[in-house]
Formats: C-alpha cells, sequence, structure tokens
C-alpha cells in the first residue's frame, strides 16, 4: 500500500472550487461535511472488522477506501460497505431533533438524502457492494453479475428520473445530473 493516507485527485480541487466559486455558502460546507462523515463511517466499520491501514481517494464524485487486510467474513464486508449509510442515517437522526434549526434541519435532509442514494442498487454505490456480497454469497457469480447488472441499469434508470424531477421543478440544479452521467459513465466504459 502506499505510503499516503490521503489522496485528493485534481478532479476533486476542480469541484470543490465550482462549489466555492459559485456556491459560497454555509450550506455546501455542510454538504461537504455529511459527505466526509460518511467516509468516516466506512474507516470505522474498517477498524471494527479489524482492519488498519487504508487509503482513502478522493475524486470529483466521491471516495474510494482502498485496503489490502482481507476481510474474510461476509457480514464483516457487508457492514464496511453500509458504513457510511449508517453514519448518515445516525447523524440524521440525531440533527432531526433539532429540525427547527434551519442548519440541523439542512444537515438531517442531507445525511438522509445521501444516505438514500447510497442505497441505491447501482454499481459504484454502496448499496450495490453489500447487495454483490449476498449475491455472491448465496448464489453462484454469474446469476450475481446478472442481477447486478439489471439492478444498476434499473437504478440508474430510477436515479435519471428523479434527476429530471430536480431539474425541472429547480429549473438549474443539475447535480443530481451530472453525478447520474458519471455514474452511468464509469458502469458502461
Amino acid at each position: 500500500m502506499s505510503k499516503k493516507r490521503l489522496v485528493v485527485k485534481p478532479s476533486a480541487v476542480a469541484v470543490w472550487l465550482c462549489f466555492a466559486l459559485f456556491e459560497p455558502s454555509v450550506y455546501t460546507a455542510l454538504l461537504f461535511g455529511v459527505m466526509a462523515l460518511h467516509e468516516c463511517g466506512h474507516l470505522l466499520a474498517l477498524r471494527l472488522c479489524g482492519v488498519r491501514e487504508t487509503q482513502m481517494v478522493i475524486s470529483g464524485f466521491g471516495a474510494e477506501i482502498r485496503y489490502h487486510t482481507a476481510v474474510k467474513s461476509v457480514w464483516g464486508r457487508i457492514f464496511i460497505a453500509l458504513g457510511g449509510i449508517l453514519m448518515n442515517l445516525l447523524l440524521g437522526t440525531v440533527m432531526l431533533y433539532w429540525y427547527r434549526l434551519p442548519l440541523c434541519l439542512f444537515t438531517s435532509v442531507a445525511s438522509f438524502v445521501l444516505a438514500f442514494l447510497n442505497l441505491l442498487p447501482v454499481r459504484g454505490l454502496d448499496g450495490a457492494r453489500a447487495l454483490e456480497e449476498c449475491l455472491i454469497y448465496f448464489a453462484d457469480y454469474g446469476t450475481a453479475y446478472a442481477v447486478m447488472r439489471w439492478s444498476s441499469v434499473m437504478g440508474l434508470l430510477l436515479l435519471g428520473l428523479l434527476s429530471a424531477f430536480v431539474l425541472m421543478e429547480s429549473g438549474f440544479n443539475f447535480s443530481l445530473l451530472l453525478f447520474t452521467l458519471y455514474l452511468s459513465l464509469s458502469i458502461f466504459r
């Protein structure tokens, strides 16, 4: 494993600069904080499963945590895949307690939305990683591959429809549409 524990790709810096220039607000900072805590959820799950050496690679549309220690338990691998979602659900629930404060309500909603998006069974998202582990455990690889391909296409279709709805309702919010296109390109390249 590389000595660097954190690698930030130029695409991540470009996205951060775009947000800083075009949407400089406390809400943008909170959104990045929610995403950072999501990744911390994965790191915590890895630690709880005995993995000590990790490397986080941050790119324009997400992060990848690399580790070389094998997690032998399928349930441990599922827990790691769902660690970020669990962190988002915990954060969203805690922040919901102070829902009358706009920043807390925003943080809660952002946490729940990020958890929902990551639960989608689309390759590249946490829900797909957890589903794939289950399928490989309970079925043969060919069946698992076919189900994952089908679930990714259906999940992207759902995400595309949601993106179109958000764009039509807001009149300007392209972020979910760009995320959907990024996922589509990363899956089918």
